[in-house]
């Protein structure tokens, strides 16, 4: 029992520590806008041009749109492949996860494909019936960490309303999982994602740094 407070209380003082960190950086959240109804034209309006502005799978848009190593024109086919094959992936070096995190989230930095593809992997995310990939959940939650802390360009304002509603979206694709059984990356991945959903960007940060070696450290209590 004595560990198991000493545990709590640490973790508890890792994510104080994120969570302020995340306040001094003094950007707004990243939640979707409010309006006073779900049916009311300023809702309606702020859905109808995201949904337009943003490019579907079938649409040209993506040959304007870059990646880390160029025209983002391969991203819809890789993207496809996710809702045709969205299980869970024993290797994570095989495609198409690992040509989405290399492209679209490449060593910390996000590119203009990246906002475009959060919309389409939470809606994939969501809509499957079975288990998913991990990278379902931490891939969109990496893209809005790295967008927080300015590691890609502005999101296009014509954009705003579709990427901040499928962030907050994760959460409802986390539940939507939840009766499933989770290894211990998909329950960080999980965990980060309602974070970055709830506007805890920090947060979702130090839970997708955890590894083996920083659980062991907290639960021994290793820390200066």
């Amino acid at each position: 029992m004595t560990l198991f407070f000493r545990v709590r209380d640490r973790l508890s003082q890792l994510l104080a520590r994120a969570e302020r960190a995340e306040r001094f950086a003094g950007e707004p959240s990243t939640a979707a806008p409010r309006v006073e109804s779900e049916d009311g034209p300023t809702e309606m309006r702020a859905r109808d041009a995201g949904q337009a502005a943003m490019p579907g799978l079938d649409a040209p848009g993506w040959n304007d749109l870059t990646h880390a190593y160029g025209v983002a024109a391969d991203i819809p086919d890789k993207l496809r492949a996710l809702a045709l094959s969205p299980g869970p992936t024993p290797d994570q070096d095989a495609e198409p996860w690992s040509g989405l995190w290399s492209s679209l989230c490449h060593q910390g930095d996000v590119f203009t494909a990246s906002y475009a593809a959060v919309p389409i992997i939470v809606e994939i995310a969501g809509a499957a019936a079975r288990p998913i990939d991990f990278s379902f959940f931490a891939l969109p939650a990496a893209i809005e960490i790295a967008r927080h802390a300015g590691r890609g360009p502005d999101l296009p304002d014509a954009w705003a309303w579709a990427y901040h509603r499928a962030i907050a979206q994760l959460a409802e694709a986390v539940s939507r999982h939840r009766e499933e059984p989770w290894d211990q990356p998909m329950l960080l991945a999980a965990a980060a994602a309602q974070a970055v959903a709830k506007g805890h960007v920090g947060v979702a940060e130090a839970l997708l740094n955890l590894d083996d070696d920083w659980i062991a450290k907290i639960n021994s209590d290793a820390f200066d």
